[in-house]
Parts: C-alpha cells; structure tokens; sequence
C-alpha cells in the first residue's frame, strides 16, 4: 500500500541555480511581484522580514554546510517546466546569495559575500531535496511545517534547557562538544 506522502521519502540532488523562488510565499508581500533573487532578499531582510534570521541562517550554512534534515519541497510546473520552492523558500535565497553575493541586497551584500567566502561553494551547489508530484500535493507539507495547527511544536525554554543541562552531563561540561551539537557560544552556554 502506497501513502500520498512517499514522494517525501525520496530526496533528489538538485542545482541550487535550478530552482525558482515560490512568489507566492506567504512570508511575501503580496503588494510586489518578486521577479529577481535581490527582490526575494529585500523582502526577507524589510520590516516585515527578519534580516537578523537571515544572516544568521548563511551564517549557519557557512560554518556547518547545508543540513538536509529539514526537506525543502519543490514542484514543477506544468506550464513551463521549471521546478519551484513551495517549502524552503528562505533556505534556497541564503543558498543562492551565497553563490553569488553579488545578487544579495546592498545592506547585507559585504556579510553574504564574507560568508560566501569562507565556505566550499561546491558544497552547496547542489542539494537534497523532495520532489511533490504537483504543487497541491505540497500543500499538506507546507500547513503542517508553517500553520497554527500544526503538529510540529518547539521546545519551550525549560525543555531547551533540560536538553544542554543533558548533553553538559553527557559530556562532562565540555563546552567544545556541547557546541557542535548546538549553535550556542560558550557566553550563551554558560
């Protein structure tokens, strides 16, 4: 017996160049088409986005690589062939500027290029990822990662806590382990 959501089980090395941003993203302003990469990051980084989570998601990408662990989706579209973000939308942006930082908005433009240099672009250039078979198989993955009623639930600060104190135990409160299991610096550990 086959499940509606084996598409999800199989991941697929694609160029990150390869795939479109979803412009319909709901983090968007629907007030703007997005037709470049730059408009996507000036969106992501406005009032209405978190410039901060960006720059700490290339961060992250550049120091640790890209962790597949979180799928990123993506459909193809029927009327032109191109293969489309439905989740992972902000993951693709920080991947693209980091090949090409020329491409990130001026304001963070210096940062992404410094991050970019510092990481194996080839490394980054092509990621796993799931391939819906249309765009409305997508959106159950897409409500259950991003809406209220979503199953998915983060730890609260106590049980975050719980887990270092854990892992500090595991151990014996050497703080160099500890933080290549958790992006904390040692100022935060402590």
């Amino acid at each position: 017996m086959t499940n509606k959501h084996d598409w999800l089980l199989k991941k697929t090395p694609r160029a990150v160049d390869g795939m479109k941003l979803w412009g319909e993203n709901p983090r968007l302003s629907s007030e703007f088409q997005y037709l470049s990469n730059r408009d996507f990051a000036e969106e992501m980084i406005s009032e209405s986005g978190d410039r901060t989570a960006l720059i700490n998601l290339a961060k992250s990408i550049s120091k640790n690589g890209f962790i597949p662990a979180d799928p990123i989706v993506l459909w193809q579209d029927e009327e032109n062939n191109k293969y489309y973000v439905a989740e992972g939308n902000r993951r693709v942006l920080v991947l693209k500027l980091l090949l090409k930082p020329k491409l990130a908005p001026k304001s963070i433009r210096a940062t992404i290029t410094k991050l970019s240099n510092s990481i194996d672009l080839k490394i980054i250039s092509k990621v796993h990822v799931c391939i819906a078979p249309s765009f409305e198989d997508a959106e159950w993955y897409i409500s259950q990662r991003n809406s209220m009623t979503s199953l998915q639930r983060r730890w609260v600060t106590e049980q975050q806590l719980k887990w270092v104190m854990n892992l500090y135990d595991k151990y014996n409160g050497d703080v160099n382990i500890i933080q290549s299991k958790i992006d904390l610096s040692e100022s935060e550990l402590k």
